[in-house]
């Protein structure tokens, strides 16, 4: 299997880093643990967790209505 490395140090260690920007999302960076650059960037868990929260109850909603409680 290939080992992932850094594109600017070569590096093989990596790390995930909160970030804060504009308009409340936080989305966590990867980043190398060596020289800081962004290889990729991960949602803010908590827009996800609710999307999904909002989509079960949805559809525990829709099945209640079509049993009629």
């Amino acid at each position: 299997m290939a080992t992932s490395r850094c594109p600017k140090c070569e590096s093989g260690t990596f790390e995930a880093t909160p970030l804060s920007v504009r308009g409340g999302n936080k989305p966590t960076a990867i980043q190398c643990a060596n020289c800081g650059a962004i290889v990729g960037l991960l949602p803010d868990t908590g827009e996800v967790a609710k999307v999904i929260a909002s989509s079960i109850q949805k559809t525990i909603a829709d099945a209640l209505k079509k049993t009629g409680k």
